[in-house]
């Protein structure tokens, strides 16, 4: 099955509770690299519960990130066709399970996490004398279920996306920002599309 997905370029907001905190953490690197600018996209998969009941898997993933130390991001979605699957219902409000990815690395101090009206927040920074991150990772995972009677297709978006590094500067990044995800369809594989009609093998 496969998910359309259109890519926008947008501009990148600042990250003053991040950059703040890696400024108290007094972090020095040194070696900058030349590498390409990262880019940031979402990713996405359909499932289906033994019950029947369907859900979502959304990957934001960042590439070719260069010396990274902390992140913002904030993800939209409808809340009238998906519910983000909550990860301590005892608590008030929606906490989203971000502990895969940049925050399940060792040393990560959680700025923000939360999701209420459509909207999701979370905010990392790792913490010395852990090194920063090169290269690719998903920066979180979230798993959304599609409402009984809802429609059968959803849009995820990233609203805003910042990496920073040790020395709390912004990391010029491009943004994917758009992903149509569907339904699983009754006997369908599980896997999507990268938004250039390839498929993938899901996650």
């Amino acid at each position: 099955m496969k998910i359309p997905a259109t890519r926008i370029l947008l501009p990148i907001p600042a990250l003053t509770l991040v950059v703040a905190l890696l400024a108290l953490s007094n972090i020095s690197v040194t070696g900058a690299s030349e590498d390409d600018e990262p880019s940031v996209y979402l990713i996405g998969a359909p499932f289906q519960e033994e019950d029947g009941s369907d859900f979502i898997i959304v990957s934001a993933v960042a590439s070719k990130m260069d010396r990274i130390y902390g992140f913002s991001l904030e993800i939209s979605y409808n809340p009238a066709v998906v519910a983000v699957r909550d990860a301590d219902p005892v608590r008030s409000g929606v906490q989203p399970d971000f502990r895969e990815g940049f925050l399940g690395l060792d040393r990560v101090f959680e700025v923000r996490n939360s999701a209420s009206n459509g909207i999701i927040t979370v905010a990392g920074t790792l913490m010395a004398p852990s090194p920063p991150v090169w290269g690719e990772l998903v920066l979180v995972d979230v798993e959304f279920d599609f409402r009984a009677n809802s429609t059968s297709q959803t849009i995820i978006e990233i609203e805003s996306v910042t990496l920073v590094h040790p020395d709390g500067s912004e990391q010029i990044t491009d943004v994917s920002n758009y992903l149509l995800i569907s339904r699983l369809e009754p006997d369908a594989g599980q896997g999507g599309s990268d938004g250039d009609g390839d498929d993938y093998d899901g996650f």
